[in-house]
């Protein structure tokens, strides 16, 4: 009876507690930090990504600017630019930079038009300065997004140029490279995402798609088709997943904006709102907690445990960082 009592006042004293300090045991907590930027990084450029705590933002073709603006929101400046130029290139298309855990080096995919009327798809490394340490060919595979591990792996996912119309390819989409550039492995055939016309790219009606890492995961989100791929950092597939897309009101597909796996293996993407992949069911859940990823947003990109959001305002140059504890 007394030992009933007791459990019973120590139960009451820890929801107490909790509730004094604003969470719920069964609640994530979260610390967040907003960034308003004012560092514009010059020329028209895309939606930036977030790689280990800084934004990556492309240049369009034709700005007056590098093909690429690195920026650290935290301290609001500009850390790197990035030019790009190939030997016997008429012209150098940037594509995609993904920034190194040390975050003193830069993986770049670029593609070219060359003077013997060939075009070349190109992986390159560049330190912060912009100079440029290693440039591979990578013809035919055209790198559409890129990210590293933190263990130092570069990956890549896009399509062979050649097999691009060909919805039935047994050809790889993700590549795997040393930090030096060497290939390592080939994974997934297209035939993965048979809906996907240039896998690793943005469909008008569905979204964008997605590459995103963790400690020991590379997920991978195709918006057209709707499939999620889960890699392990080592190269081996864990899971193909195609949970239904989440609707709008109208009944119609909710574009996708984002993706993030975090170090303990939960993958968020945006659809109108922040969702979760629940691997019970195989569904993608809206989050109603922890609040600060329930609500609606774009996600930037994610490391370890961070996830980096849209702030409230909606100005573009806004950001919320959540850090999951």
């Amino acid at each position: 009876m007394h030992s009933g009592k007791w459990i019973c006042r120590i139960a009451l004293l820890i929801g107490l507690v909790a509730a004094a300090t604003g969470f719920s045991m069964f609640d994530r907590r979260v610390e967040v930090a907003e960034y308003r930027v004012k560092t514009a990084p010059g020329g028209q450029t895309a939606v930036p990504k977030f790689h280990y705590g800084w934004l990556v933002f492309l240049h369009w073709p034709g700005s007056v600017a590098p093909h690429f603006s690195v920026l650290d929101p935290a301290a609001d400046r500009i850390v790197a630019q990035i030019a790009l130029e190939v030997p016997d290139a008429i012209e150098t298309y940037s594509v995609a930079l993904a920034v190194f855990p040390d975050r003193s080096r830069f993986a770049v995919s670029a593609t070219s038009r060359n003077v013997t009327r060939t075009r070349s798809g190109w992986l390159m490394i560049f330190p912060a300065d912009g100079r440029l340490l290693h440039r591979e060919k990578i013809t035919p595979f055209y790198a559409a997004q890129l990210a590293v591990a933190p263990d130092d792996i570069i990956w890549g996912w896009g399509y062979n140029v050649r097999t691009v119309e060909d919805r039935a390819s047994s050809d790889p989409v993700v590549y795997r490279w040393s930090e030096s550039g060497q290939l390592l492995k080939t994974l997934l055939p297209g035939n993965e995402f048979p809906e996907d016309a240039g896998i690793g790219g943005t469909d008008i009606r569905h979204g964008s798609a997605a590459m995103a890492v963790s400690r020991n995961r590379v997920v991978l989100y195709a918006p057209v088709s709707g499939v999620l791929a889960e890699l392990s950092t080592s190269g081996e597939v864990l899971g193909i997943f195609k949970p239904a897309r989440p609707l709008r009101t109208d009944g119609q597909p909710q574009k996708a904006n984002g993706l993030a796996v975090t170090d303990d293996g939960e993958i968020y993407a945006s659809f109108g709102r922040i969702h979760r992949f629940d691997r019970a069911s195989g569904t993608w859940a809206p989050v109603e907690e922890p609040v600060a990823l329930a609500a609606p947003s774009a996600i930037y990109g994610s490391a370890g445990n961070q996830i980096l959001l849209g702030g409230a305002s909606g100005d573009r140059f806004h950001f919320r960082l959540v850090t999951l504890k």
